[in-house]
């Protein structure tokens, strides 16, 4: 899926030196997007992890990559 964040392969360790560590984002435009996720286009086991992480130029279009809708409950929503 594609992410929100631009693509540093020095990101997380960045964001470690800051004291940033709970969901960082980066939004510091680059040439790449994130994309994490599964996939069903290789025959690689590696790349069918959900915790996959890879960049992709966001100017193609490749039919493989997708997105995935997410919402944060209401507050008024009783967990279980």
């Amino acid at each position: 899926e594609w992410c929100a964040d631009w693509f540093d392969g020095d990101f997380y360790k960045k964001c470690t030196e800051k004291g940033e560590v709970l969901n960082p984002r980066n939004d510091e435009k680059g040439l790449y997007r994130v994309v994490r996720g599964g996939s069903w286009i290789t025959n690689n086991p590696q790349f069918c992890r959900v915790a996959t992480r890879d960049l992709h130029n966001p100017v193609s279009h490749p039919h493989f990559i997708g997105f995935r809708l997410a919402a944060s409950p209401s507050s008024s929503v009783i967990s279980a």
